[in-house]
């Protein structure tokens, strides 16, 4: 199994473990993108529609891409009110979209798995004249408290390596058919019990691509890492955006 297809076999416990997304942020995309009424929304990976609803509820034309039928079934009960939402549960590199259509077009923790001659060449396509192109990820901060424990245990066991985001951002920068590239980091101070943080690491490809042996062994020293800290563990996130608009 791929690593971007681990999530499929986990859609509950992704949705129930996975970060919302600063309310900041949506401020801001809707802002840069200066959305009218009139123009579509594609997102690149639903997911459970974890950052969905603030553009759902505009009331734009939504298409919904994921690969994942579990996770599509569960972006629908959480999305069931609206009614302008359509969704096609394929690769992004397989779906058939009108060119020069969508006044934005966005991506949260996602991007990343598309295949990178694809990423750029499709969305601009897809984009209208001036459409934007907005990407987003959270990030753990592995360089203090917990998260310095997880990183770890991460190059302990895991086959994957961190870094593409930061790399697509720049490749974003770099990009001939893009412009005025813009982009912010929002922090937040979050708390989570043992559990919950077990829950939420659990829930990332590192862990799923583990055989079960392999899977024992690191929720052993997962639930060995956490119990060193207090019941409610302070976690620092922050959240990268970056923007672009099409030329």
């Amino acid at each position: 199994m791929k690593l971007k297809e681990t999530f499929s076999t986990i859609p509950e416990q992704y949705d129930k473990a996975r970060l919302d997304y600063p309310s900041q942020m949506f401020r801001d995309v809707i802002q840069y993108a200066g959305l009218k009424k009139s123009d579509p929304i594609l997102e690149i990976g639903i997911g459970t529609g974890k950052a969905s609803e603030p553009f759902v509820r505009r009331g734009n034309a939504y298409v919904a891409n994921d690969i994942s039928i579990g996770l599509v079934t569960i972006a629908r009960r959480n999305l069931k009110r609206y009614r302008r939402v359509k969704y096609i549960i394929k690769p992004f590199e397989n779906i058939k979209l009108p060119k020069n259509r969508f006044g934005l077009i966005f991506s949260a923790q996602t991007f990343h798995w598309i295949k990178p001659s694809t990423r750029f060449s499709k969305t601009h396509a897809l984009l209208k004249p001036g459409g934007t192109l907005a990407l987003m990820w959270n990030y753990n901060y592995y360089d203090r408290g917990i998260g310095k424990m997880a990183l770890r245990l991460h190059k302990k066991y895991s086959r994957a390596r961190g870094g593409k985001a930061d790399a697509i951002i720049k490749q974003l920068k770099a990009h001939k058919q893009f412009t005025h590239v813009t982009l912010k980091e929002y922090q937040r101070n979050l708390h989570m019990t043992h559990q919950e943080y077990i829950t939420m690491q659990t829930s990332f490809s590192w862990y799923l691509a583990l055989s079960e042996k392999r899977k024992k062994q690191a929720l052993a020293d997962l639930k060995h890492i956490v119990s060193r800290f207090p019941k409610n563990i302070p976690i620092p996130i922050r959240t990268k955006l970056v923007m672009a608009k099409k030329k």
